[in-house]
């Protein structure tokens, strides 16, 4: 697979790079012959650098309990490289690697390098990882997050660069994310409701919709409900049924089931028969979408009614 070059991109000249018989290239700061993949080596010799300056620059990075959406700003020079690679080695600063061996930046983000495996032994021989720009030692202070995953290979990486709220529509990142009741219901709200629930919109306008989905927010994590996708399928029961459909015994023998995670909960409840949709819609109570309406509420919000 080819890296396909974007008009937006501005690239630079390449450096003239002299390799070894062996293929490999001498890092003289890590004091190292080092293989490059393929796919990066014939970019570096071929196109050099490149610049993004539009906004299809973004792409997904898996650390460890999380995903994030991170921005690429350049790829470097291979002196750059270089001379980054020494300085991740063995900080100028404390003299103590900033990186695990094995791995050397080719970009920068606004806080993170992207990172190439160029340990051939390695099942991640050329994959793209991130780590966060810092000056503390491995595994010390600021720099105990790790490596984040982002592609099998360069290529990969270059070519699924994308925009960025193309990105938070991607169900991995959904699945990792969390959010805040605010961020979740403006999420929910551009991307749910105007999309699939417009009707809602029409009847109530933003800010009612809003609000309601920031009070529904706070009864699925109430329940355990964590993920941001399952979030999203918790509160669209709220507006398809009813915002206390969690009340109908069914539905809350499930959601209060001890031995369920989130997910299993989310599947079950929307595994149930068609019945008991009725009956929770049926006993309809909208003061639900306000908690503080609700004597004795489950959130434990106190009564204003």
């Amino acid at each position: 697979m080819d890296i396909i070059l974007r008009d937006t991109w501005r690239t630079g000249s390449a450096d003239l790079i002299e390799f070894n018989e062996d293929g490999t290239l001498p890092f003289s700061l890590i004091s190292a012959d080092v293989y490059l993949p393929e796919d990066f080596k014939t970019f570096i010799t071929e196109v050099g650098t490149i610049t993004c300056l539009a906004e299809d620059n973004f792409c997904l990075t898996h650390y460890q309990g999380s995903v994030e959406i991170v921005m690429l700003q350049y790829l470097m020079k291979m002196s750059s490289i270089n001379i980054l690679s020494g300085d991740l080695a063995s900080s100028l600063y404390h003299g103590k690697p900033k990186m695990l061996p094995n791995y050397i930046p080719f970009g920068a983000g606004l806080c993170e390098y992207f990172l190439l495996n160029v340990d051939r032994l390695s099942p991640d021989f050329g994959k793209v990882f991130t780590s966060i720009h810092t000056q503390d030692p491995w595994g010390k202070g600021d720099n105990v997050k790790g490596l984040g995953w982002v592609a099998d290979s360069f290529n990969e990486f270059m070519n699924n660069l994308q925009e960025e709220e193309a990105l938070r529509m991607c169900d991995s990142f959904k699945a990792g994310i969390s959010m805040d009741s605010d961020s979740f219901s403006d999420w929910y709200f551009t991307n749910v409701i105007r999309t699939k629930l417009p009707e809602f919109e029409q009847d109530l306008g933003e800010r009612c919709c809003k609000t309601f989905t920031r009070n529904g927010f706070l009864y699925a994590v109430h329940f355990g409900i964590k993920r941001v996708d399952l979030q999203a399928k918790f509160v669209t029961l709220m507006w398809e049924l009813a915002p206390n459909f969690f009340m109908t015994q069914e539905f809350s023998e499930i959601l209060n089931a001890s031995s369920l995670n989130q997910e299993q909960k989310i599947e079950a409840i929307y595994s149930l028969p068609k019945e008991v949709s009725e009956a929770a819609h049926a006993n309809d109570e909208p003061d639900y979408w306000y908690p503080e309406l609700v004597r004795n509420n489950i959130l434990g919000i106190p009564y204003e009614g």
